[in-house]
């Protein structure tokens, strides 16, 4: 940051992440937001798994699916009905950015208010120069990953460039104008494909954006109509407006299934309920007994793969788990993520890598990228990658940390030299 914090640090722990920090300093200071960063690090560790998962090995099919799993259950063959539900909670597209979203809610809303201005300034310095830095080293990477393919592979340099690259078990494509659809942010909303251009994972800010600037709205909503109504009003916004999406195209260039994915009226709930979870933050953070999380703890991995197997149509238009979206899953998995939080707070190391990865999140999110396109390189060479999806996940995240550690100052420093941000 350009200029120090007021904000008490405890000895040891890592500085905030900007990206979805506080915007204003919680009266109790980061202890209280400890256990809620523990969940984002959780979370962003979980997508990042879910990446490296389908990059290797496609989307999760019927091998992951709860048929499956009491089959082998029914069958006594318990080290299948494991593989079923790491399969379910590793390679299920789901409900995973809804808890982002959650937590985002939570978070900004636990600061001081702020003016509209004030606060899209400080987003903006949060997150811009980690987005556009981030996006120009995925291109610069992407033209040397095509010339070492059209070297090692032969073929054409520029035919490499723009069909040779591998995502998601699949081609990616890139043109030329994929560089000012990422960089003027806007391009984005053109289709679904520039949603996911240049640094594909960042698509996740265009979506984190819209939430920003209709938070003032929001929050002021919110004091006005009180909780219950506020949550009223955000559900009447989300369901309704998915039953819309579901009945005639909304946006142009998007289908039903990615408008409700990319846009927030239609995930608008789960930053509605962080907000009102905002209220009970104290309690929150208070762990249960250590006792009772041990005893707890089948319960809570058992709702996190329910969670998975209830997002398995969570946005299937035509059926009542499309229109509800992630409602269901998030409620479902929210109380076995803050028991696993719980336990991982006790644990010094656990806590202190689980608070940095969630406090570096938007970092985090650029270097997968990087190494998401290490994996297509390699299934480009090798054509399969799916017998070493598990014995090198370990090693993919451990690599993901390492160059989130090396990558964030660089963006961090730039947009402080560039542009300071604004005072506390």
């Amino acid at each position: 940051m350009g200029q120090k914090s007021r904000r008490s640090v405890t000895p040891g722990s890592p500085p905030p992440d900007p990206t979805m920090a506080n915007t204003a300093v919680p009266a109790n200071g980061p202890g209280r937001l400890a256990l809620l960063d523990v969940v984002r690090g959780m979370t962003i560790l979980w997508i990042t798994l879910f990446h490296f998962y389908i990059d290797t090995r496609g989307a999760a099919g019927v091998d992951a699916r709860p048929g499956r799993f009491v089959a082998a259950l029914g069958q006594g063959d318990l080290a299948e009905a494991a593989m079923v539900a790491a399969r379910a909670l590793a390679g299920i597209p789901s409900f995973r950015l809804d808890v982002f979203l959650f937590v985002s809610g939570l978070v900004l809303s636990l600061g001081r208010p702020l003016p509209a201005p004030v606060f899209y300034r400080r987003r903006a310095h949060a997150i811009l120069p980690n987005y556009w830095l981030g996006s120009l080293a995925v291109f610069l990477l992407l033209v040397g990953l095509a010339a070492l393919r059209a070297t090692l592979f032969g073929g054409h340099f520029l035919e490499q460039l723009h069909q040779g690259s591998r995502l998601a078990h699949g081609p990616y494509a890139f043109e030329w104008l994929d560089l000012v659809r990422s960089a003027s942010v806007l391009g984005r909303f053109e289709d679904s494909r520039a949603m996911q251009v240049v640094a594909p994972s960042l698509w996740y800010v265009v979506l984190l954006g819209q939430l920003y600037l209709v938070f003032p709205l929001l929050r002021a909503v919110l004091r006005r109509i009180g909780p219950w109504w506020f949550l009223a009003a955000a559900a009447a916004i989300t369901w309704g407006g998915r039953a819309a999406a579901f009945r005639h195209p909304v946006v142009p260039g998007f289908d039903a299934v990615q408008t409700v994915i990319h846009f927030i009226p239609f995930r608008l709930l789960a930053p509605a309920a962080g907000m009102v979870a905002a209220r009970w933050a104290d309690r929150l953070a208070r762990p249960p007994r250590p006792a009772r999380l041990w005893i707890l703890s089948p319960l809570a991995l058992g709702s996190l793969l329910a969670a998975a197997w209830v997002s398995l149509r969570m946005n299937a238009p035509g059926t009542w788990a499309g229109l509800l979206g992630g409602a269901v899953p998030l409620a479902i998995s929210l109380p076995g993520l803050w028991l696993f939080a719980s336990v991982a707070v006790r644990v010094r190391r656990a806590r202190d890598l689980l608070i940095w990865a969630g406090r570096h999140s938007l970092s985090l999110l650029v270097a997968q990228d990087f190494l998401r396109l290490g994996v297509g390189m390699l299934l480009f060479a090798r054509g399969d990658l799916a017998d070493l999806t598990w014995p090198l996940a370990p090693f993919y995240l451990a690599a993901t940390l390492l160059v989130t550690r090396v990558w964030h100052p660089l963006p961090q420093a730039v947009g402080d030299r560039l542009c300071p941000p604004p005072p506390r």
